[in-house]
This record gives C-alpha cells, sequence and structure tokens, in this order.
C-alpha cells in the first residue's frame, strides 16, 4: 500500500477537526470533543466553534459553558485552559495524571519557590489537595485571588519554619501582589486540576472565576479505566500520521509519559 500524500493527509485531518465544511449548531459538543479546544487567549475556543459552526453563536457557547454546563474548562493538554464535553471530562483530565516515575507537566518552575520554602513538591501538592474541597461552596473571582486564597488556606498545614517564607514576596515576578506561596499554589493547581479538583466557573466581566469540579458539575470526577486510550486515539485520528514524540509535545507531557500512554494503544 503507497504511502498517503500530502493532500491525502492534509484532507484527513481538515475532516478529522471538523474544518472540513460547515457543521450544525446541533453537533457542537461533538466538534468540541474531537480533541478539545483551547481557550487561550480566552474567546478562542468560541472562535473554534464557531469556524466550525457559524450558527453556533457566543450565546449558544456561552449557554453550553455556564448553563446546560454539557461543556467544561479546565487546566488540561499543555497545562492551558481547555473546553471539552463534560461526559468526556475524565478522557481529559486522568490521563494527564503522571506515574510515580514520570514528571508532572507544567510543573519545573516550582523549583525556586521549594527552595526558598525547604519543602518538596509531594508535600505542598498532598497539603493542597487537602484543602480543596473547600471550593465546593464556593466561586472565586481572578486567577490572582485565586492563588493567594488557597495560599492561606495552605499555611496552617505547612511546617512552622516554612511559614514565612511562604508569605515572603514572589520571586517570579509582580511580588507587589504574589507571595512564594502563592506561586507555589499557582503551578500545583494543574495537578489538582487533572484530579478533578478546580475548573473555571462563568466569567465575571473581564475575570475568570474559578471552583471545584464538584461544585460546577454537581458531581466528582468519575474514573474511566480507559481514559487514556480514549485521549490517545483522540489525538491519532486528529492528527495522524503520528508518533509518541508528537503525543508528547500535544499534551505537554514528559516522552515517557507520552510513550507509556501511546504504548497502551498501539502495542
Amino acid at each position: 500500500m503507497p504511502d498517503p500524500t500530502v493532500e491525502q493527509i492534509r484532507s484527513f485531518r481538515l475532516r478529522a477537526h471538523h474544518l472540513d465544511a460547515e457543521y450544525d449548531a446541533v453537533q457542537a459538543e461533538e466538534l468540541v470533543g474531537a480533541c478539545g479546544m483551547q481557550n487561550s487567549p480566552p474567546g478562542a475556543w468560541e472562535a473554534a466553534l464557531f469556524n466550525r459552526a457559524p450558527a453556533c453563536h457566543l450565546s449558544d457557547a456561552t449557554r453550553m459553558l455556564s448553563q446546560d454546563k454539557t461543556l467544561v474548562q479546565a487546566w488540561s493538554l499543555r497545562g492551558a485552559p481547555y473546553v471539552f464535553p463534560a461526559d468526556e471530562s475524565a478522557t481529559f483530565l486522568s490521563p494527564l495524571v503522571p506515574s510515580d516515575d514520570e514528571p508532572w507537566a507544567y510543573t519545573n518552575g516550582i523549583g525556586l519557590a521549594l527552595g526558598a520554602l525547604h519543602l518538596e513538591f509531594d508535600e505542598l501538592l498532598t497539603a493542597l489537595e487537602q484543602i480543596m474541597a473547600r471550593l465546593d461552596d464556593q466561586t472565586i473571582v481572578s486567577k490572582a485571588t485565586l492563588d493567594q486564597t488557597l495560599a492561606s488556606w495552605m499555611e496552617p498545614l505547612l511546617p512552622t519554619a516554612s511559614r514565612e517564607a511562604w508569605r515572603a514576596p514572589s520571586m517570579y515576578g509582580s511580588p507587589d501582589v504574589q507571595t512564594i506561596g502563592g506561586a507555589a499554589v499557582s503551578f500545583l493547581l494543574r495537578p489538582c486540576s487533572f484530579r478533578g479538583l478546580v475548573v473555571f466557573g462563568e466569567r465575571d466581566g473581564v475575570s475568570p472565576t474559578f471552583t471545584s469540579y464538584r461544585n460546577w458539575t454537581g458531581r466528582t470526577l468519575k474514573s474511566d479505566a480507559d481514559a487514556a486510550k480514549k485521549l490517545v486515539r483522540k489525538f491519532a485520528h486528529c492528527y495522524s500520521p503520528t508518533t509518541a514524540n508528537a503525543l508528547a509535545g500535544w499534551m505537554g507531557c514528559s516522552g515517557k509519559q507520552a510513550r507509556r500512554l501511546w504504548h497502551e494503544v498501539v502495542c
């Protein structure tokens, strides 16, 4: 069998991404679920949906995400905000949780904070996970406020020797508004998102809002033993012919994690 031509590959990918025709608004969930829709900068996902289904207006997109809640927005692939079908939450989140010998995605920069605090990554993540349930009855406006609020909730769980540094100005930028603790939380929010503990809420003017997955959807994130296989198949369907290395770039995870997930499907 001859190798596919560039034109054949292009046509296949356009069809897989639903960019080959104008689709109906009633197909919106299917369109979003093909491989998720990144929402950075804010508004990008609505534009992506409109390009596929011109009859799906901004009000329709807002209704599905903020009222019907058939869609969810959370930090997902490459640590970016993504919109995906609520029923496929496990597919777009759980596979990003690494195995014990794999690094977390989008957390490399936390090293400076860990050094200043004299704490380990897992210590801080465990402390953050312990207080995330407090979002079950709260919605917090703005990412900066979320970071600092969670940091204040975490502080009593930290060793006394680390608390002064926790409250010290951040070394990452904006030290007038961000503490080292707030910066550490910012890095740790991606792992919390991948575990279904935090999502974006309804936008408040120009500011994003945040709450727990349970508060937003009315349920905890359901486990799915096939979530990783489903995500890899979505990637392969939309980007084939492709490789495990390309999967790592798309997910933003380590090559080791991507190869493990890839082999679950192709081997």
